[in-house]
């Protein structure tokens, strides 16, 4: 059987791929999705304080040009919680929301975000996906993918695109989620069109 780094590299067809990566990729975007419950619900808390400029939902060092990502000590619950009042402190004037609303907002969705929680059961829809694949970044090298210009996380999300892009087959039939979101677009552009 090929190693998941060979699939995607190779472009294979989605049954291939599926038999030698996709139970091993599902299980790291899981364990991924748990490492950064806490920070989703916090940046998700802050999102939802309008303010103007960017970047008010993330903390920590830049990985990729605007990209912010903290290292793994500040995915706790308490550091969260730190950085949310951290940034509300240092935006207090442009923040309509008491802290105390808004830390009972990031209790809320931490109780959505964490396992168990309805945004965690579907953290490919709620969870950022590059934070998600940012949290990959060591166990994608037990796949194959190495750091070398670019740490793995992002190696392996160019595989992956070059997977979809040289695929033979119609990608959107991979995942439940991309059909129906098909036949949404398909729908919404009939309604349009009449």
């Amino acid at each position: 059987m090929r190693s998941p780094r060979t699939c995607l590299m190779s472009g294979m067809r989605k049954s291939i791929m599926s038999e030698c990566c996709l139970v091993g990729i599902k299980a790291l975007l899981q364990k991924s999705a748990k490492k950064i419950a806490y920070y989703t619900a916090a940046r998700m808390t802050l999102s939802c304080v309008s303010y103007p400029s960017m970047p008010f939902n993330c903390w920590g060092d830049e990985r990729e040009l605007g990209y912010f990502f903290p290292k793994d000590k500040g995915l706790k619950e308490q550091d969260c919680r730190s950085q949310i009042s951290r940034i509300l402190a240092d935006k207090k004037r442009d923040v309509e929301s008491s802290k105390i609303e808004i830390l009972d907002q990031f209790d809320q969705l931490l109780e959505e975000c964490k396992p168990g929680g309805r945004r965690f059961e579907q953290y490919l829809t709620f969870f950022a996906g590059k934070d998600l694949l940012y949290m990959m970044r060591h166990d994608l090298k037990k796949f194959g993918f190495k750091d070398s210009l670019q740490a793995s996380c992002y190696t392996f999300r160019d595989a992956v695109i070059r997977g979809i892009r040289y695929s033979p087959e119609d990608v959107w039939t991979w995942l439940p989620e991309w059909q129906k979101l098909r036949e949404l677009l398909e729908s919404i552009l009939i309604i349009l069109k009449s």
